[in-house]
């Protein structure tokens, strides 16, 4: 299945046909004008909000997404026709709305959703995710997997020295899973290569504050601070990792870095 989330405006320009289905977001205040032809449609009307304030007079007249919502459109998804092979999700800018659909679209088809995007509406993500759970009776990944899914993609973009993209995968993964501790250490290494040495260090220190036993942490860390000048940083680093990592020859090698021989690779 092909899952694509765009504005109002790019999917009402579309010409569909009857493999394609559409689910149409919009605000109350917003009319519709798609083409007709698609092999499915389902029509849906709510405000890119997260919450509503009820004393709040900016709020009047918003609709809010709600379970019941959710559960229309997952019922929508679960009987859609067999020729179908492509939906297609728009709202007005093809930004939030849209993408929280698409997101969860993406993970019930198996499908890759671009994993540093970071604008999707997670109300409408949250709450239309539990409705095909229920409904499609369909078990997702759960955070802590989808981290790990991140975390994989970090590290392949790593390998190929992609260090930007690497840190966007590490990010989402901390996203799912905030004590994962291969993430900070790996997206602290990236910003190292990337010579954002400060930016390394303070990831260093997390993954070192979740796993005080980790392996060579202190070893980057120290050649960080050894860069940005901290010498009793980097030998106090040296020592621990010495502690806890005594038969790692690059230690030995740092440790001329640490006592003036050596400069501190970059």
């Amino acid at each position: 299945m092909k899952i694509s989330f765009m504005s109002q405006k790019k999917a009402e320009a579309l010409q569909p046909d009857r493999t394609m289905a559409l689910i149409s977001i919009v605000a109350p205040t917003i009319t519709r004008n798609p083409k007709s032809g698609w092999g499915a449609r389902k029509d849906m009307v709510f405000n890119d909000i997260t919450q509503i304030d009820p004393e709040d007079d900016r709020y009047k007249g918003y609709i809010l997404f709600n379970e019941e919502m959710a559960k229309e459109m997952a019922l929508f998804i679960k009987n859609l026709p067999p020729e179908i092979t492509h939906i297609v999700v728009h709202c007005l800018a093809g930004v939030s709305r849209s993408a929280a659909v698409a997101k969860v679209l993406c993970e019930y088809y198996k499908q890759e959703f671009t994993y540093d995007y970071p604008y999707f509406n997670m109300l409408v993500y949250t709450l239309f995710k539990e409705a095909v759970a229920k409904y499609c009776n369909f078990v997702f990944k759960s955070n802590a997997e989808l981290a790990l899914d991140c975390f994989e993609h970090g590290n392949k973009s790593l390998e190929e020295k992609h260090y930007l993209t690497a840190i966007q995968y590490y990010d989402m993964a901390i996203t799912y899973n905030a004590s994962l501790f291969q993430a900070y250490f790996s997206r602290g290494g990236c910003k190292y290569y990337m010579e954002s040495y400060q930016g390394a260090i303070d990831d260093l220190n997390t993954a070192i504050e979740i796993n005080p036993g980790l392996l060579f942490a202190r070893l980057w860390r120290g050649k960080a601070k050894k860069i940005l000048g901290d010498d009793k940083g980097a030998a106090e680093d040296l020592a621990e990792e010495l502690k806890i990592n005594p038969e790692n020859d690059a230690i030995y090698d740092f440790k001329g870095i640490i006592m003036g021989d050596k400069q501190p690779p970059h």
